[in-house]
C-alpha cells in the first residue's frame, strides 16, 4: 500500500492597499518609462506614448507587480467591451429599424445607421424595406436579438443602461484589486484552482444561466413570432419568468413544476428540451429547443469538469503531472519544464489561451454557417458570408448517416451541407442545401488550404523567431512591435511579432468571403445561385475561376473575421531557458531548426517554380489552339487511394477494388453495405474522381502552403537568436532594419514573419471581396520583388551561415543569374527596337525624296539589305538565296525594277533575278 503524503495546503491572501490612489501621474505623460517621460522630440514619441502604457514588461520586472497590473488591466478590458455593446444596443434602440424587421424578417433588411443629409451624404441611405433608408447592417445583432427574445426598442434601451453599468462596475474592480486587494503572485500561479473555477464557475454556470434564459424567454416569445403574432402584443420577458402559468399554456409540463426532474421523469421535458435535428423551416435556423437542450447538457458537463483538477483536498489531477508524464520516442525528456513556463511566463499562457481560442473561433464561425443557430440568419447572405466555412467536406456523407447511429431519435442530420436531405428556403431565398461534391470543389478547397498553409508559414515564422533570430539574436528586448532599427543590422525590418500577426489577418481575410450556395428558390423549385454560370463546369479553368466564383460575389462580398492565432509559441520561446528545457521538446526542435527552414525553403522553390511553369505552358497551348500539347500528369497515387476504398474507375485491381479479395467480398455483405455502389455512382459527392487538373492546382496550393510555413517556422525557429544575429531575443518582438553592421537583418523580427504569414494567408481565403482582390493584385506586383528583396535574402543569408551552405549558395547564385540573364536579355531587345527604328525612319526618308531632286536612288540591293534587317528572314530561305545569286555574283543585272518592299517582294526577285539557263528546281 502507497501512502501519499498530503498536499499542502494553498493559501492565497491579498495585500491591502499596496499602492495609493492617485491622481498626480496623469499629469505626467509617459511616467513609466523614463525616455518617453523626458518629453517628445519627434511624433515617435506619440505613438510610444500609446504603444507602451500597456507594455507591463517594460515597466519592470517584477513578476507579482506585471500580474496584478495584467489582472486590472483584464478588468478595463472587459469594461470597454460592455461599453461597445451597449453602444450596439443603443444604435439598435435610437437609429435601427429593428421593430419593422421583427414584424417582417424576410423582406425587410436589417440596419442601424442612417447618413445625415450634410453635403449630400445621404445618398449612402439605401431601402432596405418598410419604408426604411438606411445603411444595412451584417452584424447578425438583429437575429440575435429576435433569438434572445427581445421584442421592442424599449428593451434595447434597457440592456443598453444594463451594459454601462456592468461597464462602471468592471472599472471599479479593476481599481479595487490593484489599489485596495491586490492578490499575491501565488494566486496567479494556482492554475488548478483557477481551472476549476473557470470550467465550473464561468463556463459550467454561464451555460446553465443561458439555458435558463432560452427556456423561460426565448423560446415562449419565439413561438409566438413564429406564429405572426404582433411583437407588440406578446407579453413582457419578465411575465414569463414570474408567472408558471403563463408558460404552462404553451408548455403543459411546466405545470408539474420540478416534480419530473427528481422522479427521473425527464421525457416530460421533451417539448421544450428536444433532440430534433436539421433547421427550423420557418426561420432557417437550429430549432431553439435544441439549442437550449444543448446548454444545459454542457453545463452539467462543465460543471462535473469543474472538479477535475487537485487542490486542497487531494482529488483529481495536477497539471504538472499530466505534462511531465507525456515522453515520446523522439521528444527527449518531453514536456519536462513546460510547467514552469506555464507558471512564470505569463507570455506563455497568453500564447495558449491566443490559440485555443483562435482555434474556438474557427470553429464556432464553422457551425454557425453550416448549423445557422439565430432565427433567418441563413439567408442574410451580407451577413452569413462572414461565417463560411473553410473545412473539407469530403466525411459528408458520414456526418449524414451518423445521426441514424448516435441519435436515432433525431429526425434530420446535424446540418444539410453534409447532404441526406432536402434544401431549406425561407422566403424564397435558399437557406441551406446538400453540397453535392465534384471536382470543382476539390479545387476550390485546395486553394484555400493553399492559402491556410501560407498563414500557417508567416505565423510559424513569426512564433519561432518570436525571441531572436541568427540576424537578430536580442529580438526578445525589442518587445511585442518595433520599427525598422536602422542600418547598424543591414536592415531589420518587419520581423517583429506585430508584422506577423498584420500579415497573418491579411491573408486570413481572403478565405471566407464566398459561397457557392446561396441563391433563390422559384415555385417550381428550380434553384438560380447568385454565382456566374456552371462552377462545377468552369472551376477547373484560371477563367471560370475568375468569373464564376472568385469575383462572382465581389458585389456583395463583406469581409469579417475568424482567426486561428498560431503565434503562441511566440511566447513559448520568449521566455525559453535552455537550461530548464534541456533535451525536451521545446530544445530538440530548436536543435533542428536551420535543416527545417533549408528543406521548406527548397521545396517552395520546386513547387514555385514547376508548378507556375506548367500552368504558363498549359495556358499558352491553350491560347494557340493546340490543347492536345498541354502537360497533364494523373494523380495517381490519390487516385490509388480512391481505388483502395472501392473506386473501380481507374482500373487499379487493389483492396475494395479487387473483385477476387476478401475486403471486397466483406465490404457487400459484412460492414458498410451499400459503400461501394455508393463509391462509384455519380449521383453522390463520395469520392469524385480526380484528373490532371486535381494534380495541378493541388502542388499549386502547396506551393502557398509550404511558403507560409516557411515564413512561420523561420519567424518562430529563430526567434531567439540566429547566427547572423545572436542577440535577437534581446530586441524584442518587433523591431526596424539595424542596419550593414550585421549584414542586412530587415524583415527578420517575429512581427514581420507574422506579417508576411497573413499576407500569404490571405491569398488563399479572400475570394470575395473586390476592393480587396485588386489591392492583392496591386501588391502582387511590389510584394513580388520585395520577397526576393528582404525576405529570400534573409532566408539565404540564414543558410549560408550554418551547415547547409552549398545550398544556399546554389540558390543565390541561380537567383543572380536569373536575374542577370533577365537584364540582358532586356537590354538586348531595347537595343534592337531602337536599331529598328533607326533603319525605318531612314527608309521613309528615302521615299519621301522627290524624284525631280538629284538624289541617289536606292538599289534592289540596297532596299534588300533595309528590308533583311527589319523582317530578319531565316538565313537560307529563298529571298536569301536569290540575293545572293542575282546580287552577290557580279552576274548581269538587265531590266532591274524599283520593287520597294513589298509583300511580293519573293515573286518579284525571282522574275528580274533569275538567269537564262537556270534550273527553277534549284530555288
Amino acid at each position: 500500500m502507497i501512502i501519499r503524503s498530503p498536499e499542502p495546503e494553498v493559501k492565497i491572501v491579498v495585500d491591502r492597499d499596496p499602492i495609493k490612489t492617485s491622481f498626480e501621474e496623469w499629469a505626467r505623460p509617459g511616467h513609466f518609462s523614463r525616455t518617453i517621460a523626458k518629453g517628445p522630440d519627434t511624433t515617435t514619441w506619440i505613438w510610444n506614448l500609446h504603444a507602451d502604457a500597456h507594455d507591463f514588461d517594460s515597466h519592470t520586472s517584477d513578476l507579482e507587480e506585471i500580474s496584478r497590473k495584467v489582472f486590472s488591466a483584464h478588468f478595463g478590458q472587459l469594461s470597454i467591451i460592455f461599453l461597445w455593446l451597449s453602444g450596439m444596443y443603443f444604435h439598435g434602440a435610437r437609429f435601427s429599424n429593428y421593430e419593422a424587421w421583427l414584424s417582417d424578417p424576410t423582406h425587410i433588411a436589417p440596419s442601424a445607421q442612417v447618413v445625415w443629409p450634410i453635403v449630400g451624404q445621404e445618398i449612402l441611405n439605401g431601402d432596405v424595406g418598410g419604408g426604411f433608408r438606411g445603411i444595412q447592417i451584417t452584424s447578425g445583432f438583429f437575429q440575435i436579438w429576435r433569438a434572445s427574445g427581445i421584442t421592442s426598442e424599449l428593451q434595447l434601451y434597457c440592456t443598453a443602461i444594463g451594459a454601462l453599468v456592468f461597464a462602471s462596475l468592471m472599472l471599479f474592480a479593476g481599481w479595487f484589486h490593484y489599489h485596495k486587494a491586490a492578490p499575491k503572485l501565488a494566486w496567479f500561479q494556482d492554475v488548478e484552482s483557477m481551472l476549476n473555477h473557470h470550467l465550473a464557475g464561468l463556463l459550467g454556470l454561464g451555460s446553465l444561466s443561458w439555458a435558463g434564459h432560452q427556456i423561460h424567454v426565448s423560446l415562449p416569445i419565439n413561438q409566438f413570432l413564429d406564429a405572426g403574432v404582433d411583437p407588440k402584443e406578446i407579453p413582457l420577458p419578465h411575465e414569463f419568468i414570474l408567472n408558471r402559468d403563463l408558460l404552462a399554456q404553451l408548455y403543459p409540463s411546466f405545470a408539474e413544476g420540478a416534480t419530473p426532474f427528481f422522479t427521473l421523469n425527464w421525457s416530460k421535458y421533451a417539448e421544450f428540451l428536444t433532440f430534433r435535428g436539421g433547421l427550423d423551416p420557418i426561420t432557417g435556423g437550429l430549432w431553439l429547443t435544441d439549442i437550449a437542450h444543448h446548454h444545459l447538457a454542457i453545463a452539467i458537463l462543465f460543471l462535473i469538469a469543474g472538479h477535475m483538477y487537485r487542490t486542497n483536498w487531494g482529488i483529481g489531477h495536477g497539471i504538472k503531472d499530466i505534462l511531465e508524464a507525456h515522453k515520446g520516442p523522439f521528444t527527449g525528456q518531453g514536456h519536462k519544464g513546460l510547467y514552469e513556463i506555464l507558471t512564470t511566463s505569463w507570455h506563455a499562457q497568453l500564447s495558449l489561451n491566443l490559440a485555443m481560442l483562435g482555434s474556438l473561433t474557427i470553429i464556432v464561425a464553422h457551425h454557425m454557417y453550416s448549423m445557422p443557430p439565430y432565427p433567418y440568419l441563413a439567408i442574410d447572405y451580407d451577413t452569413a458570408i462572414q461565417l463560411q466555412p473553410i473545412f473539407a467536406q469530403w466525411v459528408q456523407n458520414t456526418h449524414a448517416l451518423a445521426p441514424g447511429i448516435t441519435a436515432p431519435g433525431a429526425t434530420a442530420s446535424t446540418s444539410l451541407t453534409w447532404g441526406g436531405g432536402e434544401l431549406v428556403a425561407v422566403g424564397g431565398k435558399v437557406a441551406l442545401l446538400p453540397i453535392p461534391l465534384g471536382t470543382a470543389d476539390f479545387l476550390v478547397h485546395h486553394i484555400h488550404a493553399f492559402t491556410i498553409h501560407v498563414t500557417v508559414l508567416i505565423l510559424l515564422k513569426g512564433v519561432l523567431f518570436a525571441r531572436s533570430s541568427r540576424l537578430i539574436p536580442d529580438k526578445a528586448n525589442l518587445g511585442f512591435r518595433f520599427p525598422c532599427d536602422g542600418p547598424g543590422r543591414g536592415g531589420t525590418c518587419q520581423v517583429s511579432a506585430w508584422d506577423h500577426v498584420f500579415l497573418g489577418l491579411f491573408w486570413m481575410y481572403n478565405a471566407i468571403s464566398v459561397s457557392d450556395v446561396w441563391g433563390t428558390i422559384s415555385d417550381q423549385g428550380v434553384v438560380t445561385h447568385i454565382t456566374g454560370g456552371n462552377f462545377a463546369q468552369s472551376s477547373i479553368t484560371i477563367n471560370g475561376w475568375l468569373r464564376d466564383f472568385l469575383w462572382a460575389q465581389a458585389s456583395q462580398g463583406n469581409v469579417s473575421q475568424f482567426n486561428e492565432s498560431s503565434t503562441y509559441l511566440m511566447g513559448w520561446l520568449r521566455d525559453y531557458n535552455p537550461e530548464q528545457n534541456e533535451d525536451n521538446v521545446l530544445a530538440r526542435m530548436l536543435d533542428h531548426k536551420e535543416a527545417i527552414i533549408s528543406h521548406l525553403s527548397w521545396a517552395s522553390l520546386f513547387l514555385g517554380f514547376h508548378t507556375l511553369g506548367l500552368y504558363v505552358h498549359n495556358d499558352v497551348m491553350l491560347a494557340f489552339g493546340t490543347p492536345e500539347k498541354q502537360i497533364l500528369i494523373e494523380p495517381i497515387f490519390a487516385q490509388w487511394i480512391q481505388s483502395a476504398h472501392g473506386k473501380t474507375s481507374y482500373g487499379f485491381d487493389v483492396l475494395l477494388s479487387s473483385t477476387n479479395g476478401p475486403a471486397f467480398n466483406a465490404g457487400r455483405s459484412i460492414w458498410l453495405p451499400g459503400w461501394l455502389n455508393a463509391v462509384n455512382e455519380n449521383s453522390n459527392s463520395l469520392f469524385l474522381t480526380i484528373g490532371p487538373g486535381d494534380f495541378l492546382v493541388h502542388h499549386a496550393i502547396a506551393l502557398g502552403l509550404h511558403t507560409t510555413t516557411l515564413i512561420l517556422v523561420k519567424g518562430a525557429l529563430d526567434a531567439r537568436g540566429s547566427k547572423l544575429m545572436p542577440d535577437k531575443k534581446d530586441f524584442g518582438y518587433s523591431f526596424p532594419c539595424d542596419g550593414p553592421g550585421r549584414g542586412g537583418t530587415c524583415d527578420i523580427s517575429a512581427w514581420d514573419a507574422f506579417y508576411l504569414a497573413v499576407f500569404w494567408m490571405l491569398n488563399t481565403i479572400g475570394w470575395d471581396a473586390a476592393v480587396l482582390v485588386i489591392f492583392l493584385l496591386g501588391t502582387h506586383f511590389i510584394g513580388s520583388f520585395l520577397d526576393v528583396k528582404y525576405h529570400w535574402v534573409g532566408y539565404f543569408l540564414l543558410a549560408l551561415e550554418t551547415h547547409h551552405f552549398m545550398a544556399g549558395i546554389r540558390t543565390v547564385s541561380l537567383i543572380i543569374i536569373g536575374t542577370e540573364h533577365y537584364i540582358m536579355a532586356r537590354k538586348s531587345l531595347i537595343q534592337r527596337e531602337k536599331k529598328r527604328q533607326k533603319l525605318e525612319q531612314k527608309y521613309h526618308l528615302i521615299r519621301r525624296s522627290s524624284k525631280k531632286k538629284i538624289s541617289k536612288v536606292p538599289s534592289l540591293s540596297e532596299k534588300w539589305e533595309i528590308h533583311g534587317k527589319l523582317q530578319s528572314p531565316p538565313r537560307n530561305s529563298a529571298p536569301i538565296r536569290l540575293h545572293r545569286r542575282c546580287f552577290l555574283t557580279g552576274r548581269p543585272r538587265a531590266n532591274y525594277r524599283d520593287f520597294g518592299l513589298s509583300g511580293h517582294i519573293l515573286r518579284e526577285m525571282f522574275h528580274a533575278c533569275l538567269l537564262p539557263g537556270a534550273i527553277r528546281s534549284s530555288w
